[in-house]
C-alpha cells in the first residue's frame, strides 16, 4: 500500500490535487487535460472519491471518466 502511495505522489497530476479540488467545488464541468501518463485518468477520479467518500463521508459516489 505505501509503495503505490508513493507512487501516486510522483505522477505530475499529484501536484494539481488541491487545484483540481477547488476547480470541481465551483464548476458544473471540468476538463483536466495533460500528457499521457500523467495520472490525469487514474488519479482524479481517485481524488474525488477520497475527498467525497472517505474525507466527507458521502456513501453515494458516482465517477465517470472519459
Amino acid at each position: 500500500m505505501q509503495k503505490m502511495v508513493e507512487l501516486r505522489r510522483k505522477l505530475p497530476v499529484a501536484a494539481f490535487r488541491a487545484e483540481i479540488l477547488e476547480k470541481i467545488r465551483s464548476c458544473k464541468a471540468l476538463v483536466v487535460s495533460g500528457a499521457t501518463g500523467s495520472g490525469k485518468s487514474t488519479q482524479v477520479p481517485q481524488f474525488l472519491l477520497e475527498e467525497e467518500a472517505i474525507i466527507k463521508g458521502n456513501k453515494e459516489v458516482s465517477i465517470v471518466c472519459t
